[in-house]
């Protein structure tokens, strides 16, 4: 990933209220739903909603926390870094 493309994936991390290292937590989590709910949570299409559930893609910042609801709604699995 080139420098530019990583600068803008970091401002858009912290745009959204979390850390680069939230993903990480959250990805094993996110993993273990379904391709429809990863789908509802994020309006994705089922295309990318595989991918992100396979790990060979991440989904964009602004989706994080829906992500984590649908996991555990209940969970603050991004309070840690969120406000």
């Amino acid at each position: 990933m080139s420098k530019g493309r990583l600068d803008a994936v970091e401002r858009a991390v912290k745009e959204f209220g979390h850390a680069p290292e939230d993903w990480e937590r959250l990805a094993p989590a996110v993993a273990a739903l379904s391709l429809q709910q990863i789908m509802d949570s994020t309006g994705y299409a089922i295309s990318h909603a595989s991918r992100i559930k396979t790990g060979k893609s991440r989904p964009h910042p602004r989706h994080w926390a829906a992500l984590a609801s649908a996991v555990d709604p209940g969970a603050a699995l991004l309070a840690a870094t969120s406000s």
